[in-house]
């Protein structure tokens, strides 16, 4: 019983290229949203600090 089957050089590449493509858009939403969050909780923060109206919008 074989456990892998013969692949081709062309899809070897095309397959390591597309895993990597997925793992770092995956770091790059996730990180992306943090960020996000991060800045929009800062312009609030920043208000309630300076004694100003919490910003909207």
């Amino acid at each position: 019983m074989a456990l892998s089957k013969p692949l081709s050089r062309r899809g070897f590449i095309i397959g390591k290229y597309l895993g990597v493509m997925i793992a770092v858009t995956l770091i790059f939403l996730i990180l992306g949203a943090f960020f996000l969050n991060t800045i929009s909780y800062n312009t609030v923060y920043d208000a309630r600090e300076s004694s100003k109206d919490v910003p909207t919008g």
